[in-house]
């Protein structure tokens, strides 16, 4: 009988430790995929920096993109002179997959982020229309005063008061509405630039409708330089 008891107990803890072995299994897969989930790269962080390779996990969509741009017989093509240039694209529910100084970013618009020789080169967002104030801000806050602008005219009877006052408190004490010989105009700062080091910056800010359109664009000397990035081709 002492036997037999033992033998019992035996398969009883070895039937124990199975169930264990397959709960914290579980457990550490549940987790992994988790944080997988949860990743998410701050795309203000990445030009002129090595890419991880979180990027190529988490992007909607990868293109290879062989050489530079040129203009050959009035068109724009793309000339190989041996550039590693990868065009990575979060669209739709992969936006969840970045955010901008640690702000979500506008899912219809998504984003792009171009790799050149394993190097973060190029990135384009735009802010979620509820959220343009607060994007401004701090992005301006950080790099400080711009090095340049250009200013732009609208209509200021096509531009209601909740886009007013959004670009009155983007640009205080610069936006101005002349009235007399035109008809009333409303003046104010559309693009700004900065250039920090290795990086250049380019803000936009365009009223359109009943919102404010907010675009970031963020480009390497580099890749300007060596015309990896369409629209940023000439220089």
């Amino acid at each position: 009988m002492m036997v037999h008891d033992l033998r019992y107990k035996f398969e009883q803890n070895k039937r124990v430790v199975h169930v264990l072995f397959i709960l914290l299994s579980l457990y550490f897969l549940i987790g992994c995929n988790s944080d997988n989930q949860n990743e998410t790269i701050d795309l203000s962080a990445v030009v002129d920096k090595p890419v991880s390779n979180k990027i190529q996990d988490l992007a909607s969509k990868e293109d290879d993109q062989k050489g530079h741009y040129e203009f050959n017989g009035g068109q724009l093509k793309l000339v190989d002179n041996g550039e590693h240039v990868i065009n990575y694209s979060f669209d739709g529910k992969d936006t969840n997959n970045v955010k901008f100084q640690g702000k979500t970013i506008n899912d219809t618009y998504g984003a792009k982020v171009v790799v050149y020789g394993n190097v973060g080169a190029f990135v384009s967002i735009k802010a979620p229309e509820e959220h343009v104030k607060e994007y401004f801000t701090t992005f301006v806050k950080e790099l400080g005063r711009s090095d340049s602008m250009h200013i732009e005219s609208t209509a200021a009877a096509t531009v209601n008061d909740k886009v007013k006052s959004i670009l009155l408190e983007a640009y205080p004490g610069i936006l101005k509405a002349y009235k007399g010989d035109i008809p009333g105009r409303l003046l104010y700062p559309q693009k700004l630039f900065w250039k920090k080091g290795n990086v250049r910056y380019f803000l936009t800010l365009d009223p359109i409708g009943d919102n404010v359109n907010l675009k970031i664009d963020i480009i390497s000397e580099k890749a300007l330089k060596d015309r990896i990035v369409m629209g940023y081709h000439v220089h």
